[in-house]
């Protein structure tokens, strides 16, 4: 069995299976025109523990039929797509804090993984669905770090742009 590399953005080197790492649209045509058995794929914007994360989904799904790799579908067919249903183990899966899940959700776009991009969103979407601004602000955990003053003296030395006529 022959192992594919993948290089972290933080320096770490992870084998995958090659049956699991062609999940990855990216790898799957990488492989399909460079058939090599000793490559390396350097994930500059992908951290170790969200590899580690996405293998393990990889991992998973690589029997599943309806995972598909190829992006054949046209813009009608993909905008009829919006069930919010995932499945329990997807959804379980994806239990995590915000920030980790878009991690998860940019390391799928950048290794064309559909399947897995579709579900962070779904994900992302369930977790701000019916929340006020405030709420969302919250979960995203931005924070003001400004005083009153700071605020007013901002708003004082740009009320020029306040101004719309």
């Amino acid at each position: 069995m022959s192992a594919i590399k993948f290089e972290t953005s933080d320096g770490f080197t992870i084998q995958v299976e090659r049956e699991t790492a062609v999940v990855s649209k990216v790898v799957k045509n990488f492989l399909e025109y460079h058939p090599t058995d000793k490559c390396t794929f350097h994930l500059n914007c992908v951290d170790n523990a969200t590899l580690r994360k996405v293998v393990e989904w990889m991992r998973h799904h690589k029997d599943d039929a309806y995972i598909e790799t190829e992006s054949d579908e046209s813009d009608e067919e993909r905008s009829q797509d919006v069930s919010i249903e995932m499945d329990p183990w997807d959804a379980n899966f994806l239990n995590e804090d915000l920030f980790f899940l878009l991690d998860i959700l940019n390391a799928a776009n950048f290794m064309k993984i559909k399947v897995l991009f579709k579900n962070c969103c779904k994900k992302i979407y369930l977790m701000s669905k019916g929340k006020s601004s405030v709420e969302i602000k919250r979960l995203l955990k931005e924070r003001c770090d400004f005083t009153d003053e700071d605020l007013q003296r901002i708003a004082n030395k740009y009320e020029w742009m306040a101004r719309v006529n």
